[in-house]
């Protein structure tokens, strides 16, 4: 655990969740949080906020407890002087399934829009954005925003196996916000900033980072010549 905790902190970790999130601990509960920027972390409960030990001073907060939170689970995060409450991405398993990802990999996936890039959605109630790219030689792929000050440390994506594709939900964002992907190359270890190839929308020049885009509430009412069309062919 040392080492993977190492890998967390430095960038270089494939699967963040293996760290990051609620994990048992014998016969305890053990949730752990990277906040690199963070003075202070506290896990809010029912009973109110309990402050989350530094176990860590790079930004590795922990909590023990003998019953775990239920998901997902909020934080109040102190950075910079200022508190606000978020909740934690590492709370929630991967969406894209086994079959999207096999027809990906297939080249007979004929929406992957659909599947790709920056979708918003509402995972066990709560309302955020899933992120997923195709990145097989990367070693590390975080989402980067300005949601997280352009950090690829605190939103580390999950590798999906050895399908070459990584996925993760950021809950809180919203059409609007501006992203790109940050990449570490597994040969060179050379840290890249990538446009999402997936994006369905960008901001004016003379910037160039994706937007999240809400989904088209457009509905289509060409049935009928569709139908003709069909029948003249």
């Amino acid at each position: 655990m040392p080492h993977s905790i190492e890998r967390l902190i430095t960038a270089r970790h494939h699967d963040p969740f293996a760290v990051l999130g609620l994990h048992r601990d014998h016969d305890a509960w053990l949730l752990r949080v990277f906040r690199p920027a963070a003075s202070r972390v506290s896990l809010l409960l029912e009973d109110g906020p309990v402050a989350m030990s530094q176990s860590d001073p790079r930004g590795l907060f922990e909590w023990h407890g003998a019953n775990p939170p239920a998901r997902p689970w909020q934080l109040a995060v102190e950075e910079g002087g200022t508190t606000f409450e978020i909740t934690d991405p590492y709370a929630f398993e991967p969406t894209l399934t086994d079959q999207e990802m096999y027809l990906f990999n297939e080249g007979r996936l004929l929406e992957a829009w659909r599947s790709f890039g920056a979708q918003p959605m509402q995972q066990l109630g709560v309302e955020g954005v899933r992120f997923a790219v195709w990145a097989p030689n990367a070693e590390r792929v975080s989402v980067v925003g300005n949601f997280n000050n352009w950090d690829g440390r605190p939103h580390a994506m999950r590798a999906r196996g050895g399908s070459g594709i990584w996925e993760l939900f950021i809950p809180g964002l919203v059409p609007g916000d501006l992203y790109r992907l940050e990449l570490r190359n597994r040969a060179s270890g050379e840290i890249l900033v990538k446009t999402d190839p997936f994006a369905q929308g960008f901001e004016l020049r003379p910037g160039s980072a994706a937007v999240v885009v809400r989904p088209s509430g457009h509905v289509w009412n060409d049935g009928e010549w569709l139908e003709a069309h069909a029948r003249r062919d």
